[in-house]
């Protein structure tokens, strides 16, 4: 259970789910607007790395099953693959 910086989130998130990476201010949006787990302390936005499935769900993306589509790739690019 650590707790991380709100910048950290979306390159987190990305890797928890294997999707491309939510933009920051998605992620800011989501934790002013309580939609997830996150405390605003010491002027600075935290979230626990215990509550990141909650927080992947919550921003709309649940974990790829039995994909093998790179983080990074393009939308392009993969549906080119699989045409």
């Amino acid at each position: 259970m650590a707790r991380f910086g709100l910048t950290q989130l979306p390159r987190k998130v990305s890797e928890h789910t294997g999707h491309q990476a939510p933009t920051y201010r998605k992620c800011f949006d989501g934790a002013v607007g309580a939609r997830f787990p996150a405390e605003f302390a010491n002027n600075r936005w935290t979230w626990d790395d215990a509550d990141l499935d909650v927080i992947a769900r919550a921003l709309g993306m649940v974990p790829a099953t039995g994909t093998s589509v790179p983080v990074r790739a393009n939308r392009a690019a993969v549906e080119h693959a699989a045409a």
